[in-house]
């Protein structure tokens, strides 16, 4: 199913060598991915993992955009070791519906 690289578990990233040339080279990387204009017919990427562009790294950068004003963007943001936690179900739909809301109407 998908790539295999895409569902293995990723590499904890050390914080105190995020300002090496390695990783550096990563969100540059990632940045140049995420800002890449899109194919026509096909909504912008708001979102990319590491593992995407083959490094096996617990990194993501996302950007959120306005739908409902397309000219105010967020910055973008880099997610170093993010870590899924549990949350109750009335959030997760809470959260669900919010970013349906969001992202299509």
């Amino acid at each position: 199913m998908g790539e295999p690289k895409l569902v293995m578990s990723s590499t904890p990233v050390d914080i105190s060598r995020i300002h090496d040339d390695e990783h550096q080279q990563l969100f540059k990387d990632m940045t140049t991915v995420l800002n890449r204009p899109s194919p026509k017919g096909v909504g912008a990427c708001v979102g990319i993992a590491a593992p995407q562009i083959h490094h096996n790294k617990r990194v993501i950068l996302v950007r959120v955009q306005d739908a409902s004003d397309p000219n105010l963007e967020f910055p973008q943001t880099f997610m170093i070791n993010p870590k899924i936690t549990y949350r109750s179900l009335e959030l997760f739909f809470f959260f669900f519906f919010f970013f349906f809301f969001f992202f299509f109407f």
